[in-house]
């Protein structure tokens, strides 16, 4: 059975970044120590972002394994524009045998084999949030970071009790 094929679409938007304090938004590892959901272990880690505010801190959260509240993060407000942007629509089909379960799923296949689709074909990926059901995140592939992501401004804030209560264990 055939994959159906990806069209990337143009792409402007504002998006958000959380980041422990001492961290750019921007900084990124040539070589991730560990996989993540849409890249490999020692692949460049690309920069995971959230359409929202509350999605990046929740991510944070998620990735850190432990609530967060109280602590001090830095969130980072940018602008994503590219002419090639794949977008994943929540409840939607993706690929044979793919759905959005697989996305937000801990087993980090799904996410894989789409990533190795897209990074082909378009600087980044919108698709699902495994750490706030119905928002989304924004995906930007490494080496396309410099030329689609732009900061606008950067705020330490106090990471909020309410999202501390969505803590997964």
């Amino acid at each position: 059975m055939s994959q159906p094929s990806l069209v990337p679409e143009p792409v402007e938007l504002i998006c958000y970044r959380a980041t422990f304090p001492d961290r750019d938004a921007l900084d990124l590892p040539a070589s991730a120590k560990s996989a993540g959901r849409y890249h490999e272990e020692s692949t460049p880690v690309p920069a995971y972002a959230s359409l929202d505010e509350d999605t990046p801190l929740a991510e944070l959260q998620k990735q850190a394994g432990a609530s967060l509240a109280g602590a001090k993060v830095r969130l980072t407000q940018m602008t994503f524009d590219s002419l090639a942007c794949e977008v994943v629509t929540p409840g939607g089909q993706l690929a044979a045998g793919t759905t959005e379960a697989d996305l937000v799923s801990d087993d980090y296949a799904a996410c894989h084999a789409l990533a190795a689709r897209v990074r082909k074909i378009a600087a980044g990926l919108i698709a699902p949030s495994a750490a706030v059901s119905g928002s989304a995140s924004l995906i930007v592939w490494h080496e396309s970071v410099a030329s689609t992501l732009t900061v606008v401004e950067w705020r330490i804030v106090t990471f909020p009790d309410r999202l501390s209560k969505s803590a997964s264990a």
